[in-house]
């Protein structure tokens, strides 16, 4: 996943930006709870 990749990417910097791996990490949170609602609604087979 891409999110995965930026989330290790930016955590690996020798001056990691926090507030960007906060975004990405919410960003990805979002991603995961849309997918479970979707999976929960019958629209992802």
């Amino acid at each position: 996943m891409r999110l995965d990749r930026a989330i290790l990417d930016e955590e690996k910097r020798s001056w990691p930006d926090d507030s960007a791996v906060k975004r990405l990490k919410l960003e990805k949170l979002h991603v995961k709870e849309e997918i479970d609602r979707l999976t929960r609604s019958g629209t992802i087979n």
